[in-house]
C-alpha cells in the first residue's frame, strides 16, 4: 500500500524559467497574455480500461512548447467507476459532479471516460486521433503574483461576478493497478488535479491561499488558475505555471 502525507508546498522558487513570467526576490508573477489559453480538461479514472490511452496522450504535452502559453492540461478523476473493483486514489465527488454540470448543462452529451472538454465545450477530436484545434481568441489577461503564501489573481477585464478556480496539478504520479479492468497495470500520469478550488469575487481580484493537499509521492507540481462567470463553467481565460518539487 502507498504511504500518504500530508504536505504544504513551498511557493517562494521557481523551477523552470518561461517567457511569460517574470521574478522578484519574494515573489514571481505568469500571466496568460491576450490571447485565449485553452483549458483542457480531461476525465479519466483508473478504473476505466479506456482512460490510460488517453492520459499517456495527455502525458506528452509536459514536453510541448504550448503548455501554459496555449493550452493547460487538466486531468480529473471521477469516482463513478470505483465500484468496478478498483478504487481510484485520486477521484473526488466533486470532479464527477463537475463532469455532470457539464451534461446538465448541455455542454457535452453524455458523462463517460476519457471524456474531453476543451474550453468548456465536448471535444471528440483524441477519438479521431486529431490535434488540438488551434485557439486564436482574443481574451483578457489573466495575471497572477505568487508569494510564498499567497497567491494574487487580477483579471484584466470588465467588472461582473467571477469565478477564480484555482487547481494544483500533479505530475509523475505511479500507480500499480491490483484490481478491476486494469488490474496488473502499472501507470504513470502527469496534470493530475489534486486539488481544486473556486472563489468569487465582483472585483475582478482575489487574494487566496493555497491549499494544503494529501497526496502520495510526487516529483512536479503546476499551478492552474481559470476564471469563469458565476453559474458557467466555461472558461473566459486560463494561466499555468511550474510549483517547485521541493516540500
Amino acid at each position: 500500500m502507498v504511504n500518504k502525507k500530508v504536505f504544504r508546498i513551498l511557493l517562494f522558487v521557481l523551477l523552470i524559467n518561461f517567457s511569460h513570467i517574470t521574478h522578484a526576490a519574494d515573489h514571481f508573477k505568469f500571466t496568460s497574455g491576450n490571447k485565449q489559453v485553452s483549458l483542457l480538461e480531461v476525465f479519466v479514472s483508473q478504473g476505466c480500461s479506456s482512460s490510460p490511452p488517453a492520459e499517456k496522450w495527455i502525458n506528452k504535452f509536459i514536453d510541448d512548447p504550448s503548455l501554459w502559453v496555449e493550452v493547460i492540461p487538466a486531468v480529473f478523476h471521477v469516482d463513478y467507476w470505483d465500484y468496478l473493483g478498483w478504487k481510484d486514489p485520486y477521484a473526488r465527488k466533486e470532479f464527477s459532479q463537475r463532469q455532470r454540470l457539464y451534461k446538465l448543462k448541455e455542454n457535452v452529451k453524455s458523462v463517460y471516460t476519457p471524456g474531453f472538454v476543451l474550453n468548456g465545450k465536448e471535444w471528440r477530436g483524441w477519438f479521431q486521433k486529431q490535434p488540438l484545434p488551434e485557439n486564436d481568441i482574443k481574451a483578457d489577461p489573466l495575471n497572477g503574483t505568487l508569494y510564498a503564501n499567497r497567491l494574487d489573481v487580477f483579471f484584466d477585464a470588465k467588472k461582473e461576478e467571477l469565478a477564480l478556480n484555482v487547481a494544483i496539478l500533479g505530475f509523475d504520479l505511479v500507480t500499480d493497478i491490483k484490481r478491476g479492468e486494469n488490474k496488473g497495470l502499472k501507470i504513470k500520469e502527469q496534470f493530475v488535479v489534486l486539488s481544486h478550488q473556486e472563489y468569487f469575487s465582483n472585483n475582478n481580484q482575489w487574494s487566496v491561499k493555497i491549499p494544503t493537499i494529501t497526496t502520495i509521492d510526487k516529483r512536479k507540481f503546476a499551478l492552474s488558475i481559470w476564471i469563469n462567470k458565476k453559474g458557467d463553467q466555461t472558461p473566459l481565460q486560463a494561466a499555468g505555471t511550474w510549483l517547485p518539487n521541493s516540500i
